[in-house]
């Protein structure tokens, strides 16, 4: 064995869609309920994973016009993650024994927010991101 997957969602990062939920229902006026239809029960969060749909589009999808900016919109759906310090500590004890890969279903969203806001995530060497893959 010379290489090891690994995903974020789970794994790496703790997911709390229900923080994202609970700010979008508060700034857009829309009430849970809604916001699943758009969000989950839609699929639209299945194709902006699979890069069917742009991060524009999505928030066009979601949020209803005039109520928050798209860059708003962006924190509140990047800011879902708790660090699993244990993993990440693991994964990096790894480096450079192993290939590190990332194989994860994220949107370019997400994706970003994970490099911006964790400086561990340059040890991976490579990585499969559904929105990529289609």
């Amino acid at each position: 064995m010379n290489t090891i997957l690994c995903d974020v969602g789970g794994v790496l990062l703790y997911v709390e869609f229900d923080k994202a939920i609970r700010s979008l229902c508060s700034e857009t006026g829309l009430s849970e309920d809604a916001l699943m239809n758009r969000i989950f029960r839609s699929g639209d969060k299945d194709l902006h994973d699979r890069g069917r749909i742009s991060p524009d589009d999505f928030y066009s999808r979601v949020v209803p016009s005039g109520t928050i900016s798209p860059e708003r919109f962006r924190t509140i759906w990047g800011d879902i993650f708790t660090e699993n310090s244990e993993m990440v500590d693991y994964m990096s004890s790894m480096k450079g024994r192993y290939r590190l890969i990332i194989a994860s279903n994220t949107d370019p969203v997400h994706f970003e927010f994970f490099r911006t806001e964790y400086s561990w995530f340059s040890m991976f060497d490579d990585f499969g991101l559904s929105f990529r893959l289609n």
